[in-house]
């Protein structure tokens, strides 16, 4: 006997504990897509006190390119894990990385710090857009997820505005470090209001297609985001990161074409019948045999097309 989990029952009813539930939600997703517009005001800032003025452009590009890597998988995760340890795992990621790179000492150790922090940053945004599935019904995710869009928005608008203020009035560190506050907040509103996953759902990962993926995408990101600043548009660099993104999604898709499929699947929790019975013998969470000796699964609410080989008794299964 299988036991069959309700998708929505630990979804939160009242429209308070939902304002809160996607109040976090957005604040993480500001955090994330702060973070790719905040520095670029610092950037001379910065430059100035830790030189590296030639490994500039990689300050943005390490964050933009390790987002990139870790999105799918992230995806899948929150399948297999659940949204809401995903999303705290990405988050603590990501404010790690955040004191790491207020703490850097040279233009090296912020191009790295800023990669782990983009290791967290890929997580939250694909995980907080996925979470609203587990908070609100189908119905209502088109509104509260118009207001996600509107943070990428005002993110976009307030991050330069604001990395120029706390770079001149306190330092370019705390571009930074004013995650941690922020991302607190966010952490204990999640971990309180967050509904979990009761158990865990076995599949596989893909981990050939994630791979080629990343690949392309990564080759990508680095051919538009160094074309015409560090390398001229037609170097040998930039050509192969192009012709390394188009193999890469050819192979991708190629990939993904022979890849097994694997769909929801329930199951009948009782599944035993008499097919002789010529009345119904009752619905107690399992199949039923009807007065004309049509055979139904009560799971699924159909009859078995297919005639049983020993007729004093059956298995049917819901597909």
């Amino acid at each position: 006997m299988s036991t069959v989990v309700d998708p929505i029952a630990d979804r939160p009813t009242d429209r308070r504990s939902v304002l809160l539930v996607v109040s976090g939600l957005m604040l993480v997703m500001l955090l994330a897509s702060l973070d790719q517009t905040i520095v670029s005001t610092a950037l001379p800032t910065i430059v100035g006190e830790l030189g590296g003025l030639e490994h500039l452009s990689w300050v943005v590009t390490a964050y933009l390119l390790a987002v990139t890597i870790v999105t799918p998988l992230y995806g899948k995760l929150g399948d297999l894990y659940g949204r809401k340890i995903v999303l705290q795992g990405a988050l603590a990621i990501f404010l790690v990385g955040s004191v790491l790179c207020g703490l850097a000492q040279g233009m090296t150790e912020l191009i790295a710090f800023r990669a782990i922090q983009g290791l967290g940053g890929g997580g939250l945004m694909v995980s907080a857009q996925a979470a609203i599935g587990d908070v609100v019904p189908p119905r209502e995710r088109g509104k509260w997820t118009g207001l996600f869009g509107a943070v990428f928005g005002i993110s976009s608008i307030a991050g330069p505005l604001i990395g120029g203020f706390l770079t001149t009035n306190a330092s370019w560190r705390w571009i930074f470090y004013v995650n941690v506050p922020l991302g607190l907040v966010a952490f204990g509103v999640l971990a309180v209001t967050l509904p979990g996953k009761r158990e865990r759902v076995e599949h596989s990962i893909d981990y050939v297609g994630t791979a080629l993926l990343a690949a392309a995408l990564s080759a990508l990101v680095l051919a538009t985001t160094l074309g015409g600043t560090s390398y001229d548009w037609n170097s040998p660099f930039i050509i192969a990161m192009g012709v390394i993104a188009v193999v890469g999604i050819a192979a991708f898709v190629a990939a993904e074409r022979r890849a097994k499929v694997e769909g929801p699947r329930r199951r009948c929790r009782s599944n035993t019948v008499n097919a002789q019975t010529t009345r119904v013998i009752g619905r107690a969470r399992g199949s039923i045999s009807t007065e004309s000796g049509e055979t139904v699964c009560v799971g699924c609410s159909r009859p078995v097309t297919s005639p049983p080989r020993n007729l004093s008794s059956m298995s049917t299964r819901c597909r």
